[in-house]
């Protein structure tokens, strides 16, 4: 405990603080009685005292950032610059981490927007072979297109491909845009994709050997090659690149940097491991007949980690089973068995599901069930977890904010509470 002071103390301090900075149950009741975005604003520049020490004002992170929006002049385009701005303010923040970090501190800060980029380069192959399918000889991509794709991006997921990896750089964005203009100059949808491997994800470290290796039943293979693109979607690339990344992700944080990093991140990237498989399987069992992912295909995009890995994998491969056959109810019997072990946790997402009724789903459950994980990252000490946890809850309060900002817009204020998930609060859901 004290060498993990001495050479990580100060960014620890500095994510506990920003959990401070979150916001609570009174100040989402002072969002939703605003009547106007401008209301909205002001709110959320309003640095708030602590309830202890009315000398030490508590800011929410947004005000710099805000402070030059002006929703009346662009209304028509006033939430996706408000989703812009707040998420510039997690992009500094994370800066703030990472600028202090050394070691072992900074790789697993820079694990973290792995996933980002990953993110960014499957949109952008999407995006590239969905515009070779379309007229190429058209010409470039529209405005609204290029918005679209903008709004898409995920701006931890930014970086100069030759200079320094700053996420709120604008050579990040310029970077992108080159190489999917080079893939939509291609003749083919495979051709597309193919440009963007050759000319983005192979030349790019750390991320691109993800794309690059293969992994399980593709062995000494790459995932992703362009004259086969047609047989294997790209959503199939994208779960084989991500079974990757949270392997890679999981040995670093269990078997590397051990100690509380190794049990708080366990828990947190098996819950990961799990959801994944769950949704699959739940979003398979939804699906008509004819486009239903087989077991074998769902089975690979699982890693070698999971609770519900560890009967020899049992677990996983029930999902995928279950996930075959018509309706979601054997699915969600066999989570809810107590039998199984799992119906304190995934089974209480799903009784969560039923109660919150036809508004909400199972992703929504695992949302939430997600956001109580977070939180007791923190109940520990002295770990990296703590800067995993308090990012995704950011992100959650990111999606909290935009979506009480599309309320009052559409007037439709007495539906905030449908998709508001409180952080940290009183009386939580999961105990």
């Amino acid at each position: 405990m004290s060498f993990f002071n001495v050479h990580d103390g100060l960014g620890e301090a500095f994510a506990r603080n920003f959990r401070r900075g979150l916001l609570k149950a009174e100040d989402y009741q002072a969002l939703s009685n605003c009547e106007t975005l401008d209301d909205l604003k002001v709110a959320l520049c309003n640095s708030g005292n602590t309830p202890f020490q009315n000398d030490d004002p508590r800011d929410f992170g947004y005000k710099d950032f805000l402070e030059d929006w002006e929703p009346e002049m662009n209304r028509e385009g006033a939430i996706p610059e408000l989703e812009r701005l707040l998420n510039s303010g997690l992009c500094a923040q994370y800066e703030e981490y990472r600028s202090n970090a050394v070691g072992q501190q900074k790789k697993f800060l820079e694990f973290i927007t792995h996933e980002y980029r990953i993110h960014n380069i499957m949109l952008l192959m999407k995006a590239a072979v969905r515009k070779s399918q379309h007229e190429i000889q058209s010409g470039e991509m529209s405005m609204e297109e290029k918005t679209r794709l903008f709004n898409e991006i995920q701006r931890l997921g930014l970086y100069s491909q030759w200079e320094e990896e700053i996420p709120l750089n604008k050579g990040g964005l310029d970077v992108l845009l080159t190489s999917l203009q080079m893939a939509a100059e291609s003749s083919s949808a495979t051709e597309a994709a193919h440009e963007m491997i050759e000319n983005f994800v192979y030349n790019n470290e750390p991320i691109g050997r993800y794309f690059m290796e293969g992994y399980g039943d593709d062995d000494d293979s790459e995932i992703v090659k362009g004259d086969d693109l047609r047989e294997r979607s790209l959503d199939m690339v994208e779960g084989l690149v991500l079974r990757k990344y949270y392997q890679d992700f999981y040995d670093f944080c269990v078997k590397e940097v051990g100690g509380t990093t190794g049990v708080v991140m366990q828990e947190l990237l098996e819950f990961e491991a799990d959801r994944r498989a769950i949704i699959r399987a739940n979003n398979n069992a939804l699906t008509s007949s004819g486009g239903k992912m087989d077991k074998v295909d769902q089975k690979k995009l699982n890693p070698d980690f999971g609770g519900l890995n560890y009967c020899f994998g049992e677990g996983f491969d029930t999902i995928a089973q279950l996930g075959m056959e018509e309706g979601t109810d054997d699915l969600y019997r066999w989570l809810q068995d107590a039998d199984h072990g799992f119906a304190k946790t995934y089974g209480a997402c799903i009784e969560l599901m039923h109660k919150d009724g036809e508004d909400s789903g199972l992703e929504e459950a695992f949302i939430k069930y997600a956001c109580r994980l977070y939180e007791l990252a923190f109940d520990e000490q002295f770990h990296f977890g703590v800067f995993y946890a308090g990012l995704k809850l950011k992100e959650q309060e990111i999606k909290n904010i935009i979506w009480i900002a599309d309320m009052i817009v559409q007037n439709m204020k007495q539906n905030i509470d449908k998709r508001v998930v409180p952080l940290f609060p009183e009386k939580p859901e999961f105990v």
